[in-house]
């Protein structure tokens, strides 16, 4: 018996389309399931001490994506509570000693890993807090407005400037507090 190669085509089509459902992708987790995973991930990096950048690597990795956009809606709750059981990160055992010269102040910077990467002999040398080195740098500029306005009231000798600038007291144009 004779098969038109056109029907034997019509056939094939039909068995190809009855087996090969197109592939839908799965849903992804939800802006607002996403906005939860980002809280937690802060609270995470309250609790644990690890950065934010960290946690997201570990958690990324854990659950083979990328970026965020690519958890599934049904992987959501096991990604959470990864995140939310997330231990701190332990540090290892400081495997070189530090070794001051003699006594005194030093300031030493140690790393993550208990890693001594700098320092340096504060002998001789007066440290203040940074509240009171904010202050006194304003004050400076403060200062320097000042005589800037001095020096160009001075150019009233000259004739290059009008006498109304002296209506305005110098420490309000500085806003210098006395």
């Amino acid at each position: 018996m004779w098969i038109s190669p056109k029907f034997h085509l019509v056939v094939l089509r039909a068995f190809l389309e009855m087996y090969e459902q197109p592939q839908l992708e799965e849903p992804k987790a939800t802006p607002a399931q996403k906005q939860t995973i980002k809280n937690a991930v802060h609270q995470a990096t309250i609790r644990t001490g690890r950065t934010h950048q960290n946690i997201w690597n570990v958690a990324h990795t854990q659950f083979g994506i990328n970026e965020i956009a690519e958890l599934k809606a049904k992987d959501y709750y096991r990604y959470l509570d990864f995140v939310e059981n997330m231990q701190p990160k332990a540090l290892p055992n400081p495997t070189n000693q530090l070794t001051i010269p003699n006594a005194g102040r030093w300031f030493v910077v140690v790393d993550d890993f208990g890693n001594v990467t700098h320092i340096k002999n504060l002998e001789g040398k007066s440290i203040i807090s940074t509240d009171i080195y904010r202050k006194l740098r304003a004050d400076a500029r403060a200062t320097a407005d000042i005589l800037y306005e001095i020096a160009h009231r001075m150019e009233v000798v000259d004739g290059q400037c009008s006498l109304e600038q002296f209506n305005t007291p110098i420490l309000n144009i500085a806003n210098f507090n006395l």
